[in-house]
């Protein structure tokens, strides 16, 4: 009795051993299909529109991995294969169009793939998303910070999501618009994700820029998004007082107004001098040598201004010698005149250093 136990024994445990190896031969030698779960969550997609994505099928076994079915839980989504069969160690694409809803919510469509592996199992791979209406800017505000002369052009990024969201016929549609002649924006495609370009100019002046960049998109609906941009540029000039102020109540006394150009001396270039806008039309603009070593600028208005208060500004180009790098210095002007544009012309007029005058 007891060699037939152990005969019985030995038989089970060869048996076992054999299955198993046979079993692990068996699955090493059999196709096995895998997906990268990360290409399942795309994140936020916009209302309303269609999306496409590419999910790459991969066979990590040992013999060719056959595609006998493809099928979606919604007919809201559709697929369309590119090949039906993967080689050992090679990979194909399989194409997901969803239609989005038309309501901000989350949401999971499911993809069904049956295969010739062992049993013919059928992969359920869920695919997640979060429809949202509008788009938004990361970061939603732009710092360049504190710069000096000679580090322009400067640039920043600013993505756009949701990620991956417009397509080829819609990114032509978004209109773009920076509100300072001194900021350049465009817009960058990368992997189907898009993204803006901020570039600021060799033109800004010296002092605070605060300005933003503004997106119009006209799809799903028609929105607007306004990215704040901030930046300081520090430089060797600046102007004493740090703005003007012209005003004039008729036509016999015309404003003049001198400052000084703080940091300028003798070897200091000013290069150019240009008024604004329409101001050209009624200031008159010069630079003098003052009593010290600063320049002087002075300005006057001229009986052409028209009635009213305008705010425009003075940008001066300015630097110490041929090989020093340009800076540039804006002067904000504010000039008001109460006098109709008809009136005689008149003699300029100071009054002790002050600005405004009657």
């Amino acid at each position: 009795m007891k060699d037939r136990g152990r005969l019985l024994l030995v038989t089970v445990l060869f048996l076992g051993v054999f299955f198993s190896s046979a079993s692990l031969l068996l699955w090493l030698y059999v196709p096995r299909l895998s997906i990268d779960a990360s290409d399942l969550a795309l994140g936020e997609v916009p209302l309303g529109t269609r999306i496409r994505k590419e999910l790459t099928l991969r066979n990590v076994g040992r013999k060719p991995l056959h595609l006998l079915k493809i099928a979606t839980s919604c007919t809201c989504t559709t697929s369309e294969l590119q090949t039906d069969v993967i080689q050992p160690s090679e990979s194909g694409k399989l194409i997901i169009a969803i239609r989005t809803p038309t309501q901000e919510h989350s949401a999971t469509e499911r993809v069904f793939v049956q295969t010739n592996e062992l049993g013919k199992p059928t992969h359920e791979f869920p695919i997640t998303f979060t429809a949202t209406a509008t788009v938004r800017a990361e970061p939603e505000w732009v710092n360049f910070g504190t710069l000096l002369p000679g580090t322009l052009p400067a640039t920043s990024a600013v993505k756009l999501l949701p990620l991956k969201l417009w397509f080829a016929n819609q990114i032509n549609e978004i209109r773009l618009e920076s509100m300072s002649p001194h900021l350049d924006v465009h817009m960058t495609e990368k992997a189907g994700a898009y993204s803006l370009e901020l570039l600021l100019l060799n033109s800004l002046p010296l002092g605070t820029l605060s300005t933003e960049v503004r997106l119009f998109f006209p799809y799903p609906h028609p929105h607007a998004v306004a990215i704040p941009v901030h930046a300081v540029l520090k430089g060797d000039y600046g102007c004493r007082p740090d703005s003007l102020f012209l005003r004039a109540s008729k036509p016999q006394a015309l404003p003049l107004v001198r400052c000084e150009l703080t940091g300028t001396g003798p070897k200091t270039e000013i290069l150019a001098v240009k008024p604004s806008g329409e101001a050209a039309e009624w200031l008159d603009i010069n630079v003098e040598e003052g009593a010290g070593k600063s320049k002087l600028l002075v300005v006057t208005m001229r009986n052409e201004h028209p009635r009213g208060l305008i705010q425009e500004c003075i940008l001066l180009e300015l630097r110490e010698g041929p090989t020093a790098p340009l800076q540039f210095l804006q002067i904000p002007v504010i000039a008001a005149a109460d006098f109709s544009t008809e009136s005689t012309a008149a003699a300029p007029h100071e009054e002790d250093g002050v600005i405004e005058i009657n």
